[in-house]
């Protein structure tokens, strides 16, 4: 029995040593360089090693797991000036993607872009046109103002405040007329330049040929530095005035005006200010726009209305209707509340 137990010892502590010998043979192997470029080979990677590359090897000596060193505060910074690149690209490809999706649901052809962009232009132009006549309407009042005063100091009369409030507010009425002709100036440019993108791209998605016969911008468009005023057709565009005399008769009467263009005119309202109120441009022949201007002069106000109609021979045709007429001849009675 005795010999018997000491046998099991034997084969307990053999087992035991058996598997000490293979759990260290199964440990797997660090590799990593020192400073002056040596390899290194090891079950641990000392302290000084510990912040840089290292490699564990498993027992057939293959890499298992690679462990890079810390970024420097330089690297990471690169990695994010990098990333920020990326994104940025990312951003542009993606808006490209967005906008060319609608460039090809929007237009069936590149002629139908010329129209819609043409019909924009047309519509700021027409915006341009009509601060242009209040800018020479309210310079008429000023120069009959200013006229009134030279008559006075010559013969020695006293200028009264109401008089002088009336010029200060009509040269600073000219002075935003002028400055908004200008923004809507820039507005016109911009669309111009982005019809021009807009067409090159959509052309390239479709596949069209660039040539001289399919390039409606040459042809289509006014530049800026013509103003883009002259496209519009002008000699049915009548004006109708309505004069009004103190402060609350004018506000009733403005606000009649706006209530006349809403009912009257088949085309949605675009601008409502202090001084002006206008409806979009016709864009078919049997419709109509209308505006109506507020204009300050030495009796107290007044207010023009006038028919915008489609820039075409049709358009003007129906400018000359009985209906159309009917809308100008009812605009002061409608105002004046009779």
């Amino acid at each position: 029995m005795k010999k018997l137990f000491a046998n099991l010892s034997i084969c307990g502590a053999f087992f035991f040593g058996l598997q000490s010998t293979l759990a260290i043979a199964e440990t797997n192997t660090y590799k990593w360089i020192d400073e002056k470029g040596v390899v290194h080979y090891g079950d641990r990677v000392p302290p000084e090693y510990s912040q840089q590359r290292r490699e564990e090897l498993n027992k057939h000596g293959m890499t298992v797991s690679v462990t890079n060193a810390p970024k420097t505060r330089e690297q990471l910074a690169e990695d994010a000036r990098k990333a920020r690149i990326e994104a940025e690209e990312r951003r542009k490809q993606e808006e490209q993607m967005t906008r060319d999706r609608v460039l090809l649901t929007s237009y069936s052809s590149d002629k139908d872009m010329e129209t819609v962009y043409t019909g924009k232009i047309d519509a700021i132009a027409g915006i341009i046109r009509l601060t242009e006549t209040n800018i020479n309407l309210t310079r008429q009042s000023l120069k009959n103002d200013e006229a009134e005063v030279a008559e006075n100091e010559l013969s020695g009369k006293a200028i009264s405040g109401d008089l002088r409030k009336r010029i200060a507010s009509e040269r600073s009425l000219i002075a935003k007329n002028q400055a908004y002709i200008d923004t809507k100036r820039k507005e016109q440019a911009d669309l111009h330049a982005q019809f021009e993108i807009d067409l090159k791209r959509y052309r390239e998605l479709k596949k069209l040929p660039e040539t001289e016969e399919n390039h409606p911008v040459k042809d289509t468009f006014v530049t800026v530095k013509e103003n883009i005023t002259d496209k519009s057709s002008t000699k049915n565009k009548k004006l109708v005035t309505v004069e009004c005399s103190d402060t609350p008769s004018c506000v009733k009467a403005w606000s009649m005006a706006k209530l006349y263009i809403q009912a009257k005119a088949n085309t949605r309202l675009q601008e409502t200010t202090d001084i002006r109120l206008l409806t979009s441009e016709p864009t078919r022949p049997n419709a109509i726009g209308l505006s109506v201007t507020r204009i300050p002069n030495q009796k107290g106000e007044l207010l023009q209305m006038e028919v915008l109609c489609h820039n075409s021979p049709d358009g003007e045709k129906y400018c000359l209707t009985p209906q159309v007429q009917a809308i100008r001849d009812g605009f002061k009675s409608y105002v004046e509340g009779n």
